[in-house]
């Protein structure tokens, strides 16, 4: 019995090893936001918000600029005979994938010679916006900006688009990119406990050729920031504000949470028209309670559903060992609905999640 369950995971450790290593791996991202007047645009093809959106990177691999008349803006930054994926393929990729025209309108508005493609039109705008790269005024040497065709992106970058009305965006002095932070660096992704208190802060970034390129951080003080368990923009979003550029929430329940805050206003060139973009967070808060286990007796079996069913029959005779425990529908109230959410689980987890 022994040499047969050798066999057999000698023969699973082949196979493993004979996977190619990409297999193994975890898929390469880069990431991207487009917002328009301070709010992120959602997609007209499958409604999804163009916040902080993962783009793989063998995605982009697939991208032909010969297909859109665009080859001469290739770029071999490492001469090593091989095109390198630059921030036009990641436009020219998201336009397919997200933009209801697909790429083609975006091709045939590329104006200039490589080193200086200019876009007179973007996901249905005109061409006054701005990009920054991971958190920065992209340069393609000192006091010189760099263009699309020329920013090379590798796996973690993340690039921010925003698209404005007004044409004060550059010249404001509430103008720029937020983002949040936490020990001076940006976030797109914390971890936090529910009921735990949880502070990052928020900043404001403006940089462009006329300060010679160089982007500079300020906080971003008495900013509504909203969050929400449901979705960007959810219509239940809670709202706290930042102090100084501090921001402090405590997250009630475990799972994701949203975190957002809208473009602002500009200070005194455009008092009146949003000059700045928003920013993106997502929160995966640990719960102290584990749905589901009735009894706090760290597992979730059948004898969770009679001990709720015995609370709902005769409370009075019945308590239970942990309320927010039974609540697994997490609808702020222990019913017969909750009884029927944890026999499903314990029937089909998968099919039938708690919370």
């Amino acid at each position: 019995m022994k040499k047969k369950i050798l066999s057999i995971f000698m023969a699973v450790l082949m196979l493993v090893l004979m996977l190619p290593v990409q297999a193994l791996a975890a898929e390469e991202m880069v990431y991207l936001s487009i917002s328009d007047d301070g709010k992120f645009v959602k997609s007209d093809m499958d409604d999804t918000m163009m916040a902080y959106v993962p783009v793989p990177i063998s995605k982009l691999k697939e991208v032909s600029l010969e297909e859109y008349g665009l080859e001469r803006y290739k770029t071999d930054e490492d001469k090593d005979g091989v095109e390198d994926l630059t921030v036009l393929h990641l436009y020219l990729y998201a336009h397919e994938k997200y933009y209801g025209e697909g790429a083609g309108p975006l091709a045939e508005k590329a104006n200039g010679a490589y080193g200086s493609i200019f876009f007179t039109w973007f996901w249905g705008h005109d061409c006054n916006l701005n990009y920054y790269v991971n958190g920065e005024y992209p340069l393609m040497y000192d006091g010189w900006g760099a263009t699309a065709d020329t920013i090379v992106v590798n796996s973690g970058d993340f690039v921010d688009i925003m698209m404005f009305t007004s044409w004060n965006f550059y010249s404001d002095s509430g103008a720029g990119f937020h983002n949040f932070f936490k020990n001076d660096e940006i976030i797109h992704n914390i971890e936090a406990k529910s009921g735990e208190e949880v502070k990052f802060e928020l900043k404001r970034g403006y940089g462009n050729i006329n300060n010679g390129g160089s982007t500079e951080y300020v906080a971003a003080e008495n900013v509504a920031v909203y969050y929400s368990k449901t979705g960007l923009y959810a219509d239940d979003a809670k709202t706290v504000e930042s102090s100084g550029g501090e921001v402090s929430i405590t997250f009630p329940s475990g799972g994701k949470w949203y975190v957002w805050m809208d473009g602002q206003l500009g200070f005194d060139a455009d008092p009146e028209n949003i000059v700045s973009s928003p920013a993106y967070l997502e929160v995966m808060v640990e719960s102290d309670t584990v749905l589901g286990d009735v009894d706090n007796n760290g597992s979730i079996n059948l004898l969770d559903v009679i001990q709720l069913r015995r609370f709902l029959l005769n409370s009075a005779k019945y308590s239970l060992e942990n309320e927010k425990a039974a609540d697994v529908d997490n609808s702020g109230s222990i019913n017969l609905l909750d009884v029927i959410c944890l026999r499903r689980y314990l029937l089909n987890s998968e099919k039938y999640p708690l919370g």
